[in-house]
Protein backbone atom coordinates (compact mmCIF):
# COMPACT_ATOMS: atom_id res chain seq x y z
CA UNK A 1 0.00 0.00 0.00
CA UNK A 2 2.94 2.59 0.64
CA UNK A 3 4.51 2.18 -2.76
CA UNK A 4 0.41 2.62 -4.20
CA UNK A 5 0.17 5.75 -2.47
CA UNK A 6 3.65 7.03 -3.37
CA UNK A 7 3.03 6.47 -6.98
CA UNK A 8 -0.48 7.48 -6.67
CA UNK A 9 0.89 10.92 -5.89
CA UNK A 10 3.59 11.03 -7.99
CA UNK A 11 1.60 10.59 -10.47
CA UNK A 12 -1.25 13.29 -9.87
CA UNK A 13 1.62 15.97 -8.15
CA UNK A 14 4.50 15.77 -11.00
CA UNK A 15 3.12 15.44 -14.76
CA UNK A 16 3.39 19.29 -14.91
CA UNK A 17 7.28 19.02 -14.45
CA UNK A 18 7.58 16.80 -17.76
CA UNK A 19 4.78 17.41 -20.28
CA UNK A 20 4.67 21.13 -22.42
CA UNK A 21 0.77 22.05 -22.93
CA UNK A 22 -0.64 23.02 -26.30
CA UNK A 23 -1.61 26.30 -25.83
CA UNK A 24 -3.64 27.44 -23.39
CA UNK A 25 -3.22 24.23 -20.54
CA UNK A 26 -2.81 24.90 -17.45
CA UNK A 27 1.31 24.67 -17.48
CA UNK A 28 3.02 25.92 -14.43
CA UNK A 29 6.43 25.05 -15.57
CA UNK A 30 8.13 28.02 -17.91
CA UNK A 31 9.97 27.44 -20.59
CA UNK A 32 12.65 30.35 -21.82
CA UNK A 33 12.43 31.37 -25.10
CA UNK A 34 14.77 32.52 -28.27
CA UNK A 35 13.70 35.49 -30.47
CA UNK A 36 16.04 35.16 -33.11
CA UNK A 37 15.29 32.61 -35.83
CA UNK A 38 17.49 29.95 -36.05
CA UNK A 39 19.51 29.58 -39.40
CA UNK A 40 21.02 25.89 -39.24
CA UNK A 41 20.06 22.13 -38.07
CA UNK A 42 22.27 22.64 -34.98
CA UNK A 43 21.16 26.29 -34.08
CA UNK A 44 17.84 24.80 -33.87
CA UNK A 45 18.92 22.30 -31.33
CA UNK A 46 20.29 24.56 -28.90
CA UNK A 47 17.30 26.95 -29.26
CA UNK A 48 14.86 23.95 -28.69
CA UNK A 49 16.32 22.65 -25.86
CA UNK A 50 16.94 26.07 -24.21
CA UNK A 51 13.28 26.64 -24.48
CA UNK A 52 12.05 22.96 -23.39
CA UNK A 53 9.01 23.76 -25.95
CA UNK A 54 8.39 22.51 -30.04
CA UNK A 55 5.83 24.55 -31.89
CA UNK A 56 3.34 22.26 -33.63
CA UNK A 57 4.76 24.10 -36.58
CA UNK A 58 8.09 23.42 -36.04
CA UNK A 59 8.18 19.51 -35.03
CA UNK A 60 8.01 17.87 -38.35
CA UNK A 61 10.93 19.30 -39.79
CA UNK A 62 12.42 19.73 -36.20
CA UNK A 63 12.14 15.88 -36.24
CA UNK A 64 13.95 15.32 -39.42
CA UNK A 65 16.87 17.66 -39.11
CA UNK A 66 17.92 16.35 -35.68
CA UNK A 67 17.35 12.27 -36.76
CA UNK A 68 20.23 13.65 -39.75
CA UNK A 69 22.09 15.07 -37.39
CA UNK A 70 21.90 11.89 -35.16
CA UNK A 71 22.97 9.88 -38.21
CA UNK A 72 25.79 12.10 -39.35
CA UNK A 73 27.30 12.55 -35.82
CA UNK A 74 26.31 9.16 -33.99
CA UNK A 75 28.43 10.24 -31.27
CA UNK A 76 26.64 13.41 -30.46
CA UNK A 77 24.03 13.22 -27.69
CA UNK A 78 22.56 16.41 -27.84
CA UNK A 79 20.71 15.12 -31.18
CA UNK A 80 18.89 12.36 -28.93
CA UNK A 81 17.97 15.04 -26.26
CA UNK A 82 16.58 17.08 -29.10
CA UNK A 83 14.45 13.90 -30.39
CA UNK A 84 13.31 13.57 -26.22
CA UNK A 85 12.28 16.59 -26.53
CA UNK A 86 9.80 16.29 -29.66
CA UNK A 87 8.75 12.60 -28.51
CA UNK A 88 7.89 13.97 -25.32
CA UNK A 89 5.44 16.97 -26.78
CA UNK A 90 4.13 14.54 -28.92
CA UNK A 91 2.89 12.53 -26.44
CA UNK A 92 4.95 9.64 -27.06
CA UNK A 93 6.74 8.55 -23.66
CA UNK A 94 8.33 5.27 -24.65
CA UNK A 95 10.62 7.24 -27.47
CA UNK A 96 11.10 10.01 -25.46
CA UNK A 97 12.74 7.88 -22.10
CA UNK A 98 14.37 5.96 -25.26
CA UNK A 99 16.01 9.23 -26.89
CA UNK A 100 16.61 10.69 -23.36
CA UNK A 101 19.10 7.45 -22.31
CA UNK A 102 20.77 7.33 -25.50
CA UNK A 103 21.90 11.34 -24.57
CA UNK A 104 22.81 10.19 -21.62
CA UNK A 105 24.69 7.24 -22.51
CA UNK A 106 25.94 9.06 -25.59
CA UNK A 107 27.08 12.43 -23.63
CA UNK A 108 27.07 11.76 -19.94
CA UNK A 109 28.98 15.26 -19.42
CA UNK A 110 25.40 16.89 -21.10
CA UNK A 111 23.02 18.61 -18.56
CA UNK A 112 20.53 19.41 -21.19
CA UNK A 113 20.61 15.40 -21.80
CA UNK A 114 20.27 14.42 -18.06
CA UNK A 115 17.58 17.14 -17.94
CA UNK A 116 15.55 15.70 -20.90
CA UNK A 117 15.73 12.22 -19.86
CA UNK A 118 14.23 13.56 -16.15
CA UNK A 119 11.38 15.08 -18.16
CA UNK A 120 10.71 12.48 -20.29
CA UNK A 121 10.88 9.96 -17.14
CA UNK A 122 8.50 12.08 -15.38
CA UNK A 123 6.03 11.95 -18.18
CA UNK A 124 5.93 8.35 -18.48
CA UNK A 125 4.37 8.23 -14.96
CA UNK A 126 0.82 8.33 -16.35
CA UNK A 127 -0.12 4.68 -17.33
CA UNK A 128 3.08 3.00 -15.60
CA UNK A 129 2.37 0.12 -13.26
CA UNK A 130 2.74 0.47 -9.51
CA UNK A 131 6.44 -0.93 -9.82
CA UNK A 132 7.77 1.11 -12.72
CA UNK A 133 6.00 4.44 -11.69
CA UNK A 134 8.18 4.18 -8.54
CA UNK A 135 11.57 3.27 -10.57
CA UNK A 136 10.54 6.05 -12.97
CA UNK A 137 10.32 9.07 -10.32
CA UNK A 138 13.44 7.79 -8.53
CA UNK A 139 15.51 7.56 -11.68
CA UNK A 140 13.63 11.36 -13.10
CA UNK A 141 14.77 12.83 -10.02
CA UNK A 142 18.53 11.48 -10.06
CA UNK A 143 18.65 12.63 -13.43
CA UNK A 144 17.47 16.28 -12.74
CA UNK A 145 19.67 16.41 -9.82
CA UNK A 146 22.52 14.99 -12.18
CA UNK A 147 21.60 18.34 -14.26
CA UNK A 148 21.98 20.64 -11.67
CA UNK A 149 25.59 18.87 -10.83
CA UNK A 150 26.63 19.66 -14.20
CA UNK A 151 25.77 23.07 -14.79
CA UNK A 152 24.48 24.79 -11.81
CA UNK A 153 22.65 27.48 -12.94
CA UNK A 154 20.36 24.83 -14.85
CA UNK A 155 17.21 26.72 -14.04
CA UNK A 156 14.73 24.21 -15.34
CA UNK A 157 16.46 21.55 -13.98
CA UNK A 158 16.32 23.48 -10.55
CA UNK A 159 12.52 24.50 -11.27
CA UNK A 160 11.65 20.90 -11.65
CA UNK A 161 13.16 19.54 -8.55
CA UNK A 162 11.10 22.67 -6.73
CA UNK A 163 8.53 21.26 -8.21
CA UNK A 164 8.95 17.64 -7.03
CA UNK A 165 10.36 18.37 -3.31
CA UNK A 166 7.25 20.87 -2.94
CA UNK A 167 5.02 18.74 -4.38
CA UNK A 168 5.67 14.95 -3.56
CA UNK A 169 4.68 13.81 -0.01
CA UNK A 170 7.47 13.46 2.16
CA UNK A 171 7.02 9.10 2.02
CA UNK A 172 8.34 9.78 -2.07
CA UNK A 173 10.81 12.46 -0.44
CA UNK A 174 8.98 15.79 -0.90
CA UNK A 175 10.82 18.23 1.17
CA UNK A 176 9.47 21.57 1.45
CA UNK A 177 12.73 23.24 2.76
CA UNK A 178 14.62 22.05 0.01
CA UNK A 179 11.99 22.89 -2.49
CA UNK A 180 12.41 26.54 -1.15
CA UNK A 181 15.81 26.72 -1.29
CA UNK A 182 15.71 25.30 -5.16
CA UNK A 183 13.91 28.46 -5.75
CA UNK A 184 15.82 30.80 -3.75
CA UNK A 185 18.55 29.36 -5.79
CA UNK A 186 16.91 30.47 -8.87
CA UNK A 187 16.58 33.83 -7.98
CA UNK A 188 20.27 34.52 -7.57
CA UNK A 189 20.75 33.37 -11.35
CA UNK A 190 21.18 36.38 -13.97
CA UNK A 191 19.07 33.84 -16.19
CA UNK A 192 16.94 32.20 -13.38
CA UNK A 193 14.74 34.52 -11.66
CA UNK A 194 11.76 34.93 -13.62
CA UNK A 195 11.40 30.61 -12.96
CA UNK A 196 12.62 31.80 -9.19
CA UNK A 197 9.35 34.34 -8.78
CA UNK A 198 7.10 31.60 -10.19
CA UNK A 199 8.22 28.67 -7.88
CA UNK A 200 8.12 30.93 -4.86
CA UNK A 201 4.31 31.70 -6.09
CA UNK A 202 3.69 28.24 -6.33
CA UNK A 203 4.77 27.34 -2.74
CA UNK A 204 2.85 30.49 -1.57
CA UNK A 205 -0.46 29.16 -3.09
CA UNK A 206 0.40 25.99 -1.83
CA UNK A 207 0.54 27.23 1.91
CA UNK A 208 -2.81 29.57 0.67
CA UNK A 209 -0.80 32.79 1.04
CA UNK A 210 -2.26 34.85 -1.19
CA UNK A 211 -0.72 38.17 -0.62
CA UNK A 212 2.49 36.30 -0.87
CA UNK A 213 1.85 34.30 -4.16
CA UNK A 214 0.41 38.00 -5.64
CA UNK A 215 3.47 39.50 -5.02
CA UNK A 216 5.68 36.83 -7.06
CA UNK A 217 3.24 36.67 -9.70
CA UNK A 218 4.00 40.17 -10.12
CA UNK A 219 7.90 39.73 -9.74
CA UNK A 220 8.03 37.46 -12.30
CA UNK A 221 5.60 39.12 -14.90
CA UNK A 222 8.33 42.14 -14.31
CA UNK A 223 10.96 39.76 -14.36
CA UNK A 224 9.93 38.02 -17.69
CA UNK A 225 11.75 38.39 -21.02
CA UNK A 226 9.28 37.56 -23.54
CA UNK A 227 5.24 38.18 -24.27
CA UNK A 228 5.32 34.44 -24.02
CA UNK A 229 6.76 33.94 -20.25
CA UNK A 230 4.43 36.95 -19.35
CA UNK A 231 1.63 34.82 -20.54
CA UNK A 232 2.68 31.78 -18.80
CA UNK A 233 3.02 34.00 -15.65
CA UNK A 234 -0.64 35.72 -15.86
CA UNK A 235 -2.16 32.04 -16.62
CA UNK A 236 -0.44 30.23 -13.71
CA UNK A 237 -1.50 33.24 -11.79
CA UNK A 238 -5.26 32.70 -13.00
CA UNK A 239 -4.90 28.95 -12.77
CA UNK A 240 -3.87 29.24 -9.18
CA UNK A 241 -6.30 31.47 -7.77
CA UNK A 242 -8.78 29.61 -9.71
CA UNK A 243 -8.31 26.01 -8.35
CA UNK A 244 -6.86 26.98 -5.33
CA UNK A 245 -8.07 29.71 -3.60
CA UNK A 246 -11.85 29.57 -5.75
CA UNK A 247 -11.92 33.26 -6.60
CA UNK A 248 -12.57 33.06 -10.48
CA UNK A 249 -13.94 37.18 -10.35
CA UNK A 250 -10.18 38.07 -9.76
CA UNK A 251 -9.22 35.59 -12.35
CA UNK A 252 -10.75 36.92 -15.31
CA UNK A 253 -8.48 40.11 -15.59
CA UNK A 254 -5.33 38.28 -15.52
CA UNK A 255 -6.96 35.81 -18.43
CA UNK A 256 -7.98 39.08 -20.30
CA UNK A 257 -4.51 40.63 -20.16
CA UNK A 258 -2.86 37.70 -21.12
CA UNK A 259 -5.21 37.23 -24.45
CA UNK A 260 -3.69 40.32 -25.28
CA UNK A 261 -0.50 38.43 -25.97
CA UNK A 262 -1.97 35.34 -27.13
CA UNK A 263 -5.62 36.46 -28.98
CA UNK A 264 -5.40 32.91 -30.88
CA UNK A 265 -5.27 30.89 -28.29
CA UNK A 266 -8.24 28.57 -27.92
CA UNK A 267 -7.61 27.41 -24.15
CA UNK A 268 -6.81 30.67 -22.80
CA UNK A 269 -10.49 31.90 -24.17
CA UNK A 270 -12.39 28.46 -22.87
CA UNK A 271 -10.56 28.97 -19.33
CA UNK A 272 -12.08 32.67 -19.74
CA UNK A 273 -15.14 31.52 -20.42
CA UNK A 274 -15.09 28.96 -17.11
CA UNK A 275 -13.97 32.05 -14.92
CA UNK A 276 -16.68 34.09 -16.32
CA UNK A 277 -19.54 31.34 -15.43
CA UNK A 278 -17.99 30.53 -11.79
CA UNK A 279 -18.51 34.36 -11.10
CA UNK A 280 -21.55 34.08 -12.83
CA UNK A 281 -21.27 36.23 -15.69
CA UNK A 282 -22.95 33.91 -17.97
CA UNK A 283 -23.51 36.47 -20.74
CA UNK A 284 -19.61 36.88 -20.89
CA UNK A 285 -18.60 33.75 -20.70
CA UNK A 286 -20.90 32.68 -23.87
CA UNK A 287 -19.07 35.48 -25.80
CA UNK A 288 -15.73 33.59 -24.55
CA UNK A 289 -16.67 30.10 -25.02
CA UNK A 290 -17.79 31.01 -28.81
CA UNK A 291 -14.39 33.00 -29.31
CA UNK A 292 -12.74 29.54 -27.91
CA UNK A 293 -14.45 27.33 -30.19
CA UNK A 294 -14.54 29.98 -33.53
CA UNK A 295 -10.30 29.66 -33.20
CA UNK A 296 -10.93 25.40 -32.87
CA UNK A 297 -14.23 24.07 -32.93
CA UNK A 298 -12.73 20.13 -31.08
CA UNK A 299 -13.87 21.47 -27.74
CA UNK A 300 -16.37 19.78 -26.03
CA UNK A 301 -16.41 21.35 -22.69
CA UNK A 302 -16.71 24.53 -24.75
CA UNK A 303 -20.01 23.61 -26.41
CA UNK A 304 -21.36 21.96 -23.25
CA UNK A 305 -21.04 24.87 -21.70
CA UNK A 306 -22.16 27.85 -23.79
CA UNK A 307 -25.58 25.64 -23.59
CA UNK A 308 -25.60 26.08 -19.81
CA UNK A 309 -24.84 29.35 -19.56
CA UNK A 310 -27.89 30.03 -21.87
CA UNK A 311 -29.87 27.74 -19.57
CA UNK A 312 -28.94 29.66 -16.66
CA UNK A 313 -29.87 33.05 -18.24
CA UNK A 314 -33.54 32.15 -18.87
CA UNK A 315 -32.86 31.16 -22.94
CA UNK A 316 -34.09 27.78 -22.39
CA UNK A 317 -34.84 27.62 -26.51
CA UNK A 318 -31.36 28.79 -27.35
CA UNK A 319 -30.12 26.22 -24.66
CA UNK A 320 -31.69 23.61 -26.26
CA UNK A 321 -29.92 24.15 -29.56
CA UNK A 322 -26.92 24.22 -28.08
CA UNK A 323 -27.58 20.82 -26.24
CA UNK A 324 -28.57 19.13 -29.16
CA UNK A 325 -25.58 20.96 -31.70
CA UNK A 326 -23.44 19.34 -28.37
CA UNK A 327 -24.88 15.90 -28.56
CA UNK A 328 -24.62 15.49 -32.16
CA UNK A 329 -20.98 16.99 -32.63
CA UNK A 330 -19.87 15.32 -29.62
CA UNK A 331 -21.68 11.89 -29.15
CA UNK A 332 -19.08 9.92 -26.79
CA UNK A 333 -17.90 13.04 -24.61
CA UNK A 334 -18.85 12.39 -20.97
CA UNK A 335 -21.18 14.98 -20.67
CA UNK A 336 -24.18 13.53 -23.29
CA UNK A 337 -26.09 11.87 -20.80
CA UNK A 338 -26.26 15.32 -18.85
CA UNK A 339 -26.91 16.70 -22.37
CA UNK A 340 -29.83 14.41 -23.12
CA UNK A 341 -31.27 15.19 -19.87
CA UNK A 342 -31.69 18.61 -20.12
CA UNK A 343 -32.64 18.31 -23.61
CA UNK A 344 -36.11 16.35 -22.25
CA UNK A 345 -35.89 18.98 -19.42
CA UNK A 346 -36.11 21.47 -22.23
CA UNK A 347 -38.54 20.58 -25.19
CA UNK A 348 -42.10 21.82 -24.87
CA UNK A 349 -44.48 19.95 -23.18
CA UNK A 350 -47.48 18.30 -25.46
CA UNK A 351 -50.68 19.38 -24.48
Amino acid sequence: MRGLFIVCALTLCLPALAVNPAPGAENTAPSRQQTAPPTDARELLDTLLRADRVEVEQQDEAKSLFEQGAAREPGDGRWSAGLALIARVQGDGEAAMSHGRDAVRLSPEDADAHYQLGSALFAGLRGASMLKAASLSREGREAYERAVELDPEHERAHFSLMMYYAFAPRIAGGNPLRAFEHAELLLAMPDGVYFGHIGHALLAAKDEDWMLMRRHYDLAEEAARSDEERRQALLSHASNLMRQKGDHAAAIPLLERALVLAPEDAGLWRMLGDARREAKKCGDAVEAYRRSLAINNASGSAQFNIAKCLEDLGRNGDALREYTVFVERFPDDAQVREARRRIRALQPRRR
